[in-house]
C-alpha cells in the first residue's frame, strides 16, 4: 500500500512534516537504528522486527488475536526478540502523535508496549474521533492515554510537538521501501520478509518460529 500524507492536525503539523532512519540487516544479524524499541531476550536465537502503526486495522487485528500468544510463547521465554518499528499509516499525524505518546517521558520498552497495547485497544474511538471532533477530540483522546499511564500534560504537550518523532518517521519510511514493505503489519523473521496471510495467524507464525529457533528454550 502506498503511504501518502494527511492534513497535519493542530500541534501535531510540525512534527508530521517531514518523516526516521533504519536498517535490518538479513540472517540473524539484525543492526538496531535510532527509532526501533526492543522487547525479548537481547541474546534471542530470533529476532522479529515488525513494521506497524497505531492507525492501522490490520495491526489492531494482529495485535489483538496473535500477538499476545507469540508474546506469551516465545517473547516471553527467551526465544524470540521482538523490533517494533513504526511505519505511518494514514493519518499520519495521528499514528505520530500516538507513537511520540507511545515514547514519551523516556519509556521502557515495556512501558512502550502496554502504551501501544492501549493505542490499540482505543484505536476505533481515537479514528471516531477524529472525524467527529477533529484535532481538538484527538489531542484530548491522547492526552487521556498519556495521563492514564502517568505523564503530566506538560510532558504530552511536549512529546506531540517534538520534531524529532518527524525525524525517525521519514527514515522509516525510506527502509520501508528498501525491505520492499508494502504494507503494514510487516514482519522480518531474522531477516527474512513474510509475505503470506498465512504466516500471521498464530498457527503460521508459532510454526515458523518453532523452526527458526530450533527447538531453543
Amino acid at each position: 500500500m502506498p503511504f501518502t500524507r494527511r492534513p497535519l492536525l493542530g500541534m501535531i503539523a510540525a512534527a508530521a512534516a517531514a518523516f526516521t532512519l533504519g536498517a535490518c540487516q538479513g540472517g540473524g544479524g539484525y543492526t538496531p537504528t535510532n527509532g526501533d524499541i526492543a522487547i525479548g531476550a537481547e541474546d534471542a536465537p530470533v529476532t522479529v522486527v515488525e513494521y506497524f502503526s497505531v492507525t492501522c486495522h490490520a495491526c489492531e487485528q494482529f495485535h489483538a488475536n496473535v500477538f499476545p500468544t507469540i508474546k506469551e510463547q516465545f517473547i516471553d521465554s527467551g526465544r524470540v526478540r521482538w523490533v517494533y518499528r513504526e511505519l505511518l499509516t494514514p493519518p499520519r499525524p495521528i499514528a505520530l502523535a500516538g507513537f511520540q505518546i507511545a515514547r514519551c517521558g523516556q519509556a521502557t520498552p515495556e512501558q512502550y508496549s502496554a502504551r501501544i497495547a492501549v493505542m490499540f485497544e482505543l484505536q476505533n474511538a481515537l479514528l471516531s474521533d477524529a472525524q467527529a471532533g477533529g484535532a481538538a477530540a484527538v489531542r484530548e483522546r491522547l492526552s487521556s492515554i498519556g495521563l492514564q499511564s502517568g505523564l503530566s500534560q506538560a510532558q504530552i504537550d511536549a512529546c506531540i510537538a517534538d520534531p524529532g518523532g518527524a525525524e525517525r518517521a521519514r527514515g522509516v519510511d525510506e527502509q520501508a521501501q528498501a525491505d520492499e514493505v508494502t504494507g503494514t503489519p510487516t514482519l522480518i523473521v531474522n531477516g527474512r520478509a513474510l509475505r503470506e496471510a498465512g504466516q500471521y495467524s498464530v498457527e503460521g507464525l508459532s510454526a515458523l518460529l518453532e523452526e527458526s529457533a530450533g527447538g531453543a528454550s
